[in-house]
């Protein structure tokens, strides 16, 4: 839903003088409600000077478009304007104007007192909160505990943190995370560990933010060996590391080396920080120190000359990622099967075939006999590629040379097919993949299924769907997900239904893609109330709902009146980073 264009700019000395008189929230509730934008609203937060307008400001916001009110925007907007114009303090006078404090609003302030400084007021207006009809959440202590932490006073910070049991709030991933940063941050790294420590056995797993907090402690107090041992456990954890924790770790070794040896890191060093930094998206830097420390006589393994080059091409870097190529041969790095294997794969992935191809003449120019892995990745790629003739002719080459072809080399083929609508040669490979004795797996049912579903038929899927179940073939998530889609588009919701149950009944838990499609088909059909159902449902299941399906929930629930139920998952979104759309007229 679009917001009205206003007919003529907001003049923002006249708001001000409007949040100065006693009846200012009346004459917002005139003035502005028609024409309040995401836009405006943060021009007007810009251009307060006095930070109690801007309280009044946010304190209206909040009621007349609460999604508007906890947007990151617009919250960020308002901490800067108590930044740069605070304090802001609670004085009787202005609680009486604004008709109390939200924990929303108590948030945001304890933010600006703390990035100014104020750890004692900050810990000071926590101990009344009872006085502002607010009782102590989790929340809350978070947002005392940053604000003691960016004040330095990490010893206030603790004594907190130790009282929320006392007040029955447990910490989560974010208390400890700041109590983390804390330490980092005065140089007790240790106590930090011990933090992460406590955090497991309290059921909190640490996540990027955590990592690259301990690496950033672990740099800053010259341990470099052990932000190495931190970036490993990520690896080891499943965490992904993200452009923040690839800048601690690579500046952190720089601050930190050595200046006699500087530039002369072992092989491991080197091709840590490569990964790094390519996956960082630091390529020109990872492309400089690759020739530095190459001249120092510090080789990279062949993982992360691969690494490097698959980010170049894909980034368009084609003149760099071919000089990088072209070293990585010099360097004797491409000497058998396997490792032409490696760069066949590279350029496969990063799309570019007729290197791929260019590589696969070059290693028989060489004497090196491709084997069923040098053709099954070579079949994927121009499969993928759509360019399935080509696919066929290394298939006959397959043959030539006396290999056999696999699973693989069928499941490649068949979805190649798919890809470019020719189902019905998709099954002809289909059978011959049998006549070869090669037994189907789920795989290559779900590609079939799944094409079919986007058809549109509905008998033959179910037909593959069944015939997979008799041979023994259990469905996974895919196959159900691909025939429940189908269901929903059609609007065959009961039939949906069914199929969702049986899902249950396998074991298997829905993911975000059931979920999702649920939901929207329910919605559709004007089945509200059971597309709310489903999406709490889905975050009790442990699936997080996207922007598009929080978007469609908050909608139905504006659209019911359900203005509190709306405002509770907006806030759960905003914690969880997940972007939304402005709703007008909350």
């Amino acid at each position: 839903m679009r917001h009205a264009i206003p007919r003529k700019p907001i003049d923002h000395q006249y708001i001000s003088r409007l949040l100065s008189r006693p009846d200012w929230a009346l004459l917002l509730n005139h003035h502005l409600s028609p024409n309040i934008t995401p836009r405006s609203a943060l021009t007007i937060f810009h251009h307060q000077h006095d930070p109690s307008h801007a309280i009044k400001l946010y304190t209206w916001l909040s009621r007349v478009n609460p999604a508007l009110a906890t947007h990151h925007s617009v919250q960020r907007a308002f901490a800067n304007t108590l930044h740069r114009k605070g304090p802001a303090l609670l004085s009787v006078d202005l609680l009486r104007d604004v008709n109390g404090v939200t924990e929303d609003l108590l948030c945001v302030l304890m933010a600006s007192w703390g990035s100014l400084g104020l750890a004692n007021y900050c810990a000071h207006i926590f101990g009344q909160i009872s006085f502002l009809s607010l009782t102590p959440t989790t929340r809350l202590y978070n947002a005392l505990i940053h604000a003691l932490v960016k004040s330095n006073s990490i010893d206030l910070a603790y004594l907190k943190f130790q009282q929320m049991p006392a007040d029955n709030c447990r910490a989560d991933t974010v208390t400890y995370n700041t109590l983390i940063h804390g330490a980092c941050k005065i140089g007790v790294v240790d106590e930090a560990l011990r933090l992460v420590k406590q955090m497991k056995e309290k059921g909190h797993f640490p996540n990027v933010f955590t990592y690259t907090i301990l690496i950033h402690g672990f740099c800053n107090a010259n341990r470099v060996d052990e932000a190495f041992g931190v970036f490993d456990t990520m690896k080891e954890t499943g965490v992904h590391a993200n452009e923040a924790t690839v800048r601690a770790l690579v500046h952190g070794v720089f601050r930190c080396v050595n200046p006699e040896r500087g530039y002369v890191p072992d092989n491991s060093v080197f091709n840590v920080v490569m990964a790094c930094l390519v996956k960082g998206g630091e390529l020109r830097e990872a492309c400089d120190m690759f020739d530095v420390l190459r001249k120092q006589g510090v080789k990279a393994g062949i993982g992360a000359y691969l690494a490097l080059i698959e980010a170049l091409y894909k980034n368009g870097w084609r003149e760099e990622g071919g000089r990088v190529a072209g070293r990585m041969v010099s360097d004797g790095m491409i000497s058998d099967v396997f490792s032409y294997n490696m760069i066949i794969n590279c350029f496969c992935r990063a799309k570019l075939m007729d290197n791929a191809s260019q590589a696969f003449r070059d290693m028989q120019l060489r004497g090196f006999v491709p084997n069923l892995v040098t053709f099954n990745t070579l079949i994927n790629g121009h499969c993928k590629d759509g360019s399935i003739d080509k696919a066929r002719e290394l298939l006959e080459m397959l043959l030539e040379n006396g290999l056999k072809p696999d699973i693989f080399t069928f499941s490649s083929i068949i979805d190649g097919l798919c890809r470019i609508k020719r189902i019905e040669e998709a099954f002809e490979c289909f059978t011959e993949m049998i006549e070869w004795g090669i037994n189907p797996n789920a795989v290559i049912y779900n590609i079939l299924i799944r094409s079919l579903c986007a058809t549109g038929d509905v008998a033959r899927s179910m037909k593959l769907f069944r015939r997979m179940q008799t041979e023994g073939i259990s469905p996974d998530t895919y196959s159900y997900n691909a025939l429940l889609q189908l269901f929903c588009r059609m609007n065959k919701i009961e039939k949906a239904k069914k199929l969702f149950d049986s899902m249950s009944q396998s074991g298997l838990n829905p993911d975000n893609y059931t979920y999702s499609a649920f939901i929207v088909a329910l919605s559709e059909s004007g089945r509200s109330e059971e597309a709310k159902k489903m999406f709490y449902s889905m975050e009790a299941n442990g699936c997080s709902p996207d922007s598009y399906i929080c978007n469609l929930i908050i909608k139905i629930l504006v659209q019911q009146d359900h203005f509190e139920e709306a405002r509770n998952i907006i806030e759960r979104c905003r914690q969880k980073g997940i972007s939304l759309n402005f709703i007008p007229n909350l």
